[in-house]
């Protein structure tokens, strides 16, 4: 049975884990709805309280490529470009280096 519990976010903030965010990075990384709501369902009865997103990452990277190789590599794409986002956001820059105001 899914529990609910909380995640521990790469930059430390916790965040209730919520698996329709599975099922819908793996849908965008080419998975069909059905498969990636099942890989959602997987994860949540997976998740522990306090687990790191890096952690579910792999674990959802790793269940994709058991089902599709193509979208298991689409997966990690999506996940290194937010990673980037984020690292810009963050710093309050664009990538021009040009400050946000």
């Amino acid at each position: 049975m899914p529990i609910s519990a909380n995640v521990i976010k790469r930059d430390g903030r916790v965040e209730p884990f919520i698996a329709e965010k599975i099922a819908i990075s793996c849908t965008n990384a080419g998975l069909k709805p059905d498969l990636a709501h099942s890989i959602a369902i997987e994860m949540s009865r997976k998740v522990y309280p306090n687990m790191p997103t890096t952690e579910i990452r792999k674990l959802v990277s790793k269940w994709i490529g058991k089902h599709d190789t193509k979208a298991a590599k689409a997966y990690l794409k999506y996940e290194e470009r937010e990673l980037s986002r984020q690292s810009v956001e963050k710093s309050g820059k664009k990538k021009t280096g040009v400050e946000r105001p």
